[in-house]
C-alpha cells in the first residue's frame, strides 16, 4: 500500500503518516501488507506553471516524482516480501486528485487498486501552462530575478532559503495570487490532456478503486472567516481561481442558481448538524457547504458514475465521526479520517479506537481482495447496486443512499466547464 499525502502540492511530509501502526493491525487479522509513505516534490519545486517553466521541461515534477517511486515499488517490493501484482495507491487530498491523474493513463501498469480520500481528478482545475504565469511572474519578481535575462535559471540556482522565503511570501496573499498558486498543469505527458473533459469521456485506468469524503469537507478552507454577505462569499469562491480561470463568477444565471441551491439558512450550512449557530461571520457555513459540494463532493460523485459507466467496480464512503479533539466550528473536517486509517488511537480511546480497527479492515481487504466486501459488519456494497456509501460512525456503521445535497452536486457537474476549463 502506497501512500501519496496530501497539502494543496504545497506542505506535507512522509514522517508524519508511520505506517507502524497500519502493519501491525493488518497482521493481527491476518492480512498483512507492506506500506511504502513517499516524498515528492511541492510547491515551486514540483508544480511551477508558466511558459518558461514549460519550456524547461519542469511542469509536474511532483507526479513526475510520485510515478519514479511506484516503479521503484514494481522494482524493489519482492525484496520486501511485497506483490508487484497487488499495489494499492491511497492517498488524500491532493494526494487523491494525484491518483486521480495518474489514472488518466488508461495504460498506466504501475498499481492495481486505489483508494482515493477526499479527492479525484476533477476537485481542482488542471490546465494549460499559460494559465499559470501571472503566479509564475509574481515568484520571478518576489524572488528577485524580474531584471534576470533567464528568470528560470535564476529561480533555479538562487538561494534555497531565498526561494522559500519568496514561495512562502507568495502562499500568503491569497487575495492577490489565489489560495492554491501551485498546480497540475497539461504537459501531454504525465497529465496528456485536460483531466475534466478526459474523465468525462471515461479515460481513465479500469482498475477496482474507493472513493470517499469527509461529511464537513469545506470548513478548514474558508478564509476569511467573517464571511458575511453574498459578495463576501463570490469573493471567497474565486479566490481559489485567481490567476487561473474564472469565468463562472461572472456568469450571473450561474451564481444566483448557485445562491439559490445554498441559500443563507444557518441550520442548512457547514459544519452540518449544528443548527443556527454560526460560529464566525454570517455565510460561513453556507461558504463551507459550496466549497465541500464544488472540490470534494460533486467530485467524488462525478469519478464514481464514470467508473460505474465503464463497469469498474468501485466503492464509496463518507466519513461522518467527529472527533472530541476537534473544534466544533470545523465538524468532520478535511483529513479527519486520516488518525482513522493510520492507527493513530490506542484501545482506551473505546469506540474511536473500535472504528478505526473497522476501517483499516475494509481498506486492507481491498488491498488483498480488490474488495472491501470481504468485512461484513456490515457488508460494503458496491456504488453500482444502489448508488450508495458506506457511512462510517462509532457508534454505527452503515450503508446509507448517496442522495444528501443531490440537487446541488447536480448544478455543480452541469456547469462544472465554467471552472475546470481554459477559457
Amino acid at each position: 500500500m502506497v501512500w501519496l499525502h496530501g497539502g494543496a502540492l504545497t506542505q506535507g511530509a512522509s514522517w508524519y503518516y508511520p505506517g507502524a501502526g497500519m502493519v501491525q493491525e493488518s497482521l493481527q487479522i491476518g492480512l498483512p501488507v507492506i506500506t511504502v509513505i513517499i516524498q515528492y516534490r511541492l510547491a515551486a519545486w514540483g508544480f511551477l506553471g508558466g511558459k518558461e517553466a514549460a519550456a524547461n521541461g519542469a511542469l509536474n515534477l511532483g507526479l513526475y516524482d510520485q510515478k519514479l517511486a511506484l516503479e521503484w515499488v514494481q522494482q524493489n517490493i519482492q525484496n520486501f516480501g511485497g506483490d508487484k501484482t497487488k499495489v494499492t495507491v491511497f492517498g488524500q487530498s491532493s494526494g487523491a486528485m494525484s491518483i486521480g491523474y495518474h489514472m488518466l493513463n488508461v495504460n498506466q501498469n504501475l498499481f492495481s487498486g486505489a483508494i482515493m480520500e477526499s479527492g479525484s481528478s476533477t476537485s481542482v482545475p488542471a490546465l494549460p501552462a499559460a494559465k499559470y504565469q501571472g503566479n509564475y511572474d509574481a515568484l520571478v519578481f518576489i524572488a528577485g530575478c524580474a531584471n534576470s535575462s533567464d528568470t528560470f535559471q535564476c529561480l533555479k540556482t538562487m538561494d534555497r532559503d531565498m526561494l522559500i522565503n519568496a514561495t512562502n511570501t507568495l502562499f500568503s496573499q491569497p487575495a492577490v495570487y489565489g489560495s492554491r498558486p501551485w498546480g497540475v498543469a497539461i504537459d501531454g505527458d504525465v497529465i496528456p490532456a485536460s483531466p475534466s473533459v478526459l474523465t468525462a469521456r471515461g479515460k481513465i485506468a479500469r482498475i477496482p478503486f474507493i472513493s470517499g469524503n469527509v461529511m464537513d469537507e469545506g470548513t478548514i478552507f474558508v478564509k476569511p472567516q467573517t464571511i458575511e454577505t453574498d459578495n463576501d462569499l463570490l469573493s471567497f469562491l474565486e479566490k481559489d481561481y485567481l490567476n487561473r480561470n474564472a469565468s463562472f463568477f461572472h456568469n450571473q444565471p450561474s451564481t444566483a442558481a448557485l445562491e439559490a441551491l445554498y441559500p443563507n439558512v444557518p441550520a442548512l450550512g457547514s459544519p452540518y448538524g449544528t443548527g443556527n449557530a454560526t460560529f464566525f461571520g454570517a455565510q460561513f457555513k453556507r461558504a463551507a457547504a459550496i466549497y465541500g459540494d464544488v472540490h470534494f463532493h460533486w467530485a467524488r460523485r462525478n469519478f464514481l458514475s464514470v467508473g460505474v459507466a465503464k463497469g469498474i467496480n468501485c466503492w464509496s464512503y463518507l466519513f461522518n465521526q467527529f472527533t472530541p479533539t476537534s473544534a466544533p466550528w470545523q465538524g468532520v473536517f478535511h483529513t479527519g479520517e486520516i488518525p482513522y486509517v493510520f492507527m493513530k488511537f490506542s484501545p482506551s480511546d473505546g469506540d474511536l479506537y473500535n472504528l478505526s480497527k473497522q476501517m483499516l479492515a475494509y481498506w486492507v481487504s481491498f488491498a488483498y481482495n480488490r474488495s472491501p466486501a470481504y468485512v461484513n459488519n456490515p457488508t460494503w456494497e458496491k456504488y453500482s447496486k444502489s448508488f450508495s456509501n458506506i457511512e462510517f460512525t462509532a457508534a454505527k456503521t452503515s450503508m446509507q443512499h448517496d442522495n444528501f445535497r443531490i440537487l446541488g452536486t447536480s448544478f455543480i457537474g452541469a456547469i462544472s466547464d465554467q471552472f475546470l476549463e481554459a477559457r
